[in-house]
């Protein structure tokens, strides 16, 4: 029932009583009505409230009629999953109507006993739930019901990269876009090749994609030729570890795959159909009115007449030109079958400037890729006497494809700009050169003839190394020199001596582990790790499958789109053949308040459930992280932990909800309510935890509207549930890396309305100082009650601690803290959320 199905007076009093119920919960009296409208009514006898709830029963049944009514249509249009959507968003927006509409006023008088009440429990020492730092629970006295608590890190684990970045697919080994891929919800959890320091390069599945909008970007040029565009938090591995794009210099080196996998699943092509891709793509020309090549070398014109003769065609020598020759059908009817296959390869009538891999090379098995590229260098590339393999293109697209799959037989190249010069006339061009230390490698395509017989007289000559050392920085140069002292500062002669001894040297010095520019000589620094017993802390930098790329350049790109795939396992993934990177506050809180005798819901968008539980594992068996998630407990230990978690499994009160990059709103105020019953809504004895929860999906024109409505649902939530939450959070890129003074609410991520509906916000504050020092400062942005007092944590990810440090002049230190757990928290490469 609605007032247009009424008139006049009917009208004018139906709306009122609408109006006043909806705000006030009740039923004006006819005084009232008549003083507002000038409608006067007959006093009733029925119970004041019977007419609001019959008006809002109506209004609610309407509501959910007309929804039900366009949900019916997706379902008679076999549209099952946008009739779910519609659904869920009529849902939330009726729920949202009538619940507020059903407020009551309350006085506040009335009150006052229920201020007595919570001042006799504060007095009697209960807290709400607390977190495992003193200054914190000292202020807040926990987290209580319908509390909206904030955590927020300065950004700087995203992996955002320009839209049109080649992520390579492990299963087929054809690149996508992460466009194409994060837009592409027919698989919402792809593999992508990503990187591990203890299994090289791998296949791993993302968890989520992001579409994080316009940003300010910069260009990394390196040395191989290789570029990418990326935000400038965007993070790259060094011989240091992960570094900020913006924190990288020229001269520098970062990591890059040395060899890439090929796909798992290859598709094979006809022998002959695979020479003639690479025939056609080298060689040939396929616009104007024929299709053909040029070659002076017998062997290739023997294999291109034995494909004419496999596809029913021949090759004719063209008149007035020594070397060229056309596909010409045998038949005087019908199409050219060359010309049919070259067409369905998307290769025909393409200029050789505008030439591209066709996606079926990059599917190819090992051994018909080096088919491929074998017959391709006979083709068109050179083996030169000094300089080694190369070859020449006017395309620069096809040049940079060749660089990326010749990665897959472990060669690795230069590609640079290189102008050519044909009848007297220059034309771009790119080069692109095989390092020497890859000749080996490349001697798998099996060439023939002069060619042939030129890289086997390259193989022959000893080569130095001319690229791909890691350059290292001064702090880790004092760091190596440091291991080969003694106790007492004296130099290890015996040691050096046995390091010179498995070099075949007379004489080492540490000085000969460095060259210009703080170059690791690899062959040294291996033998002086195994002699000084660190083979396992530096193995990655030579054992992990990287080569160790410089960096040319760093310059600004400009505004661009940009897009993200979070990958919890290793945190990084492959990018323009570029290793690129990827949450413990939360954590560590939801875990201090279960051992407390709470109920705990753990949520998160990114982060599969099995890698939370595993967080959690290190957390409540006091593990490292690290070696729980390689596998590397000590025997001891890992049978004590295995004991542990059979006495555990029964366990209750812990939940967790992840991995789920489409998760609602309404799904979580039901997962909620799921785990919440009576006894806990009455005691304040849960606690739901959301990690990234700018990440849930809501509607809006854009991600900061989107942003903006996720706070505002997190905020209801909470008053609707009575349920404590702790959300983190990030701050935007105006937070620097050593500014801790430009922290501020202000500077929260994506949108003001998270601190306007927080009732309180801690920063996260780690300086490069601090990092080093294993420091992290946590700084109340937002206190409602009371004035936050800024404390300082031990944030020692090598040794799992994060504990609260004594304050200069007494205080207490971590041993002294009541609230300590005895937690310690596992070793991750995250940020600390």
């Amino acid at each position: 029932m609605r007032p247009e199905h009424l008139d006049g007076q009917g009208k004018v009093a139906f709306e009122f009583l609408i109006s006043y119920a909806s705000d006030y919960g009740g039923t004006p009296t006819a005084g009232v009505l008549f003083g507002k409208t000038g409608i006067k009514i007959q006093e009733v006898q029925e119970p004041p409230t019977f007419f609001a709830d019959e008006v809002l029963n109506r209004a609610l049944h309407k509501d959910l009629r007309d929804g039900g009514i366009e949900f019916s249509k997706f379902l008679d249009e076999a549209k099952p999953q946008e009739a779910l959507d519609h659904m869920e968003t009529m849902m939330r927006a009726v729920r949202r109507t009538h619940r507020q509409s059903r407020a009551k006023i309350s006085s506040v008088p009335m009150l006052f006993k229920e201020v007595l009440e919570y001042y006799d429990k504060i007095k009697s020492g209960e807290r709400g739930i607390l977190t495992p730092w003193k200054t914190i629970n000292d202020e807040t006295l926990g987290f209580w019901p319908e509390d909206l608590a904030l955590f927020v890190a300065r950004v700087g684990i995203g992996k955002c990269v320009h839209e049109d970045t080649e992520i390579v697919d492990p299963v087929t080994g054809v690149p996508r876009t992460i466009r194409e891929m994060c837009e592409d919800w027919t698989d919402p959890t792809p593999l992508v090749t990503s990187w591990d320091p203890a299994k090289g390069i791998i296949a791993e599945r993302v968890s989520a994609k992001i579409n994080t909008g316009i940003k300010e970007c910069l260009k990394i040029v390196l040395g191989t030729g290789r570029e990418v565009v990326v935000t400038p938090e965007h993070p790259f591995i060094t011989p240091d570890g992960w570094r900020r794009a913006d924190e990288l210099e020229a001269g520098r080196t970062v990591g890059v795959p040395a060899k890439m996998p090929f796909p798992q699943e290859p598709e094979f092509l006809r022998p002959e159909e695979v020479d003639l891709l690479a025939l056609v793509l080298a060689e040939g020309t396929t616009t104007g009115h024929h299709t053909g090549f040029s070659t002076a070398d017998p062997t290739i014109l023997d294999i291109a007449c034995r494909v004419a003769g496999e596809y029913g065609c021949a090759v004719k020598h063209r008149e007035n030109y020594d070397y060229d020759y056309d596909f010409v059908r045998e038949s005087t009817s019908g199409h050219n079958p060359i010309n049919t296959c070259l067409r369905k390869h998307g290769v025909l009538g393409v200029l050789a400037k505008h030439k591209t891999l066709p996606e079926a090379i990059y599917r190819l098995s090992e051994k018909q890729l080096l088919r491929f590229l074998g017959v391709f260098w006979m083709c068109d590339g050179t083996i030169n006497k000094s300089a080694g393999p190369a070859v020449t293109l006017a395309s620069e697209d096809l040049v940079r494809q060749l660089q990326s799959i010749l990665l897959r037989v472990g060669v690795q190249s230069t590609v640079k700009e290189k102008p050519a010069r044909c009848a007297g006339k220059t034309s771009r061009a790119w080069r692109l050169c095989v390092l020497s230390d890859s000749l080996l490698a490349f001697a798998r395509l099996n060439l023939w003839g002069e060619k042939d017989a030129r890289l086997a007289s390259l193989l022959t000559k000893q080569r130095n190394p001319n690229y791909g050392s890691p350059r290292v920085s001064d702090e880790l140069v004092d760091k190596i020199k440091s291991l080969s002292k003694s106790g007492a500062g004296r130099w290890c002669g015996g040691k050096h001596e046995q390091v010179a001894e498995m070099l075949g040297w007379e004489k080492f010095e540490t000085c000969n582990l460095f060259g210009k520019n703080n170059a690791l000589q690899m062959t040294a620094f291996i033998a002086f790790c195994a002699v000084y017993g660190v083979e396992d802390e530096f193995r990655w930098l030579w054992d992990s499958e990287l080569l160790w790329d410089e960096v040319v350049e760093v310059q600004p790109a400009g505004p661009c789109k940009i897009y993200d795939l979070t990958v919890p396992a290793t945190s990084c993934f492959v990018a323009n053949d570029v290793v690129v990177h990827n949450t413990w506050c939360a954590a560590i809180l939801s875990h201090k308040a279960w051992v407390d005798g709470n109920k705990v819901l753990f949520a998160t968008t990114e982060i599969s459930k099995m890698r939370i539980a595993m967080r959690f594992c290190a957390l409540h068996f006091n593990l490292p992280y690290k070696d729980v998630r390689t596998a590397k407990l000590d025997a001891f230990v890992e049978k004590k932990w295995r004991d542990g978690i059979q006495d555990i499994l029964t366990a209750e009160g812990l939940y967790v909800i992840g991995g789920d990059f489409d998760f609602r709103p309404e799904n979580y105020e039901n997962a909620i309510e799921e785990v919440q019953d009576e006894e806990d809504y009455e005691e304040g004895k849960i606690l739901s935890v959301f990690d990234g929860a700018y990440l849930l999906r809501t509607e809006g024109k854009n991600r900061i509207e989107r942003a903006a409505n996720a706070f505002d649902e997190l905020k209801r939530i909470c008053k609707r549930t009575g349920v404590p939450n702790v959300v983190t959070m990030q701050f935007n890129r105006e937070v620097k890396a050593n500014q801790a003074e430009s922290v501020s609410t202000e500077k929260i991520a994506l949108t003001d309305v998270a601190s306007w509906n927080a009732d309180l916000i801690y920063a996260l504050i780690q300086t490069e100082d601090m990092k080093s020092d294993k420091r992290m400062i946590f700084k109340p942005l937002k206190t409602r009650e009371y004035v936050g007092e800024e404390l300082e944590m031990l944030w020692d990810l090598d040794n799992m601690k994060f504990e609260e440090l004594e304050k200069e002049g007494g205080g207490y230190g971590a041993e002294e803290n009541p609230f300590d757990s005895g937690i310690d928290p596992g070793a991750s490469d995250d940020a600390p959320f």
